[in-house]
């Protein structure tokens, strides 16, 4: 079982589940008002511009509200009746939390801190000692550490929108062998590590 967005959950689902446990009546109502009729949107911090971006608002439609109080209580709830497994507890709450925008974030220089992170919560998982290696612990639980996971996503980022690259063969007219690779441009890697600390903003 996937769980890559870990919040987004069906609310009716949820509802029900929170009637099976006797939360009714007027308590019911006001979870239903918690969770419905939604808006929100996202503030765009640009980097070379003293003006923030504001997209349109949207109705969330699904998941609870990541960064509130009871979403980790309610997706306790909602989980808690599936399968129980080592691997769905990782992949549907710490992954999903860890792997939010990491194509931002995975390069700076706060990474390793996630990265210790990451392992202190497969050791409480596995039930490990402080000081066992996590080396097997990720192949056991076919985990990716975080440092993969970031390539990985670059990786993925680049195939879901490889239109916006450009290739070697469009720079110069050079027939070699490489022609067909995308062509790196020329950045200062300081700068650009920066930007992915705009979201702590």
């Amino acid at each position: 079982m996937w769980f890559g967005k870990g919040f987004w959950l069906c609310y009716e689902i949820l509802l029900a589940k929170l009637n099976f446990y006797s939360i009714q009546g007027i308590t019911a109502d006001w979870f239903r008002s918690y969770l419905t009729n939604r808006w929100q949107k996202v503030e765009i911090k640009s980097p070379n511009s003293s003006q923030n971006s504001f997209p349109d608002w949207g109705t969330m439609e699904h998941g609870v509200h990541q960064g509130s109080i009871l979403g980790p209580l309610l997706f306790i709830i909602y989980m808690n009746d599936l399968p129980k497994g080592i691997n769905c507890l990782s992949f549907s709450y710490v992954h999903s939390i860890i792997a939010y925008s990491i194509i931002l974030w995975g390069n700076s220089l706060y990474s390793n801190n996630i990265f210790k992170v990451q392992k202190r919560a497969i050791r409480i998982i596995v039930n490990a000692g402080n000081r066992v290696s996590c080396r097997e612990l990720f192949k056991k639980l076919n985990i990716l550490p975080l440092h993969s996971q970031y390539i990985l996503s670059l990786l993925m980022f680049v195939v879901q929108n490889i239109e916006e690259f450009t290739s070697n063969s469009e720079v110069h007219s050079i027939n070699t062998r490489h022609k067909s690779d995308l062509y790196p441009p020329s950045i200062k890697l300081t700068k650009y590590q920066k930007r992915g600390l705009l979201l702590r903003d």
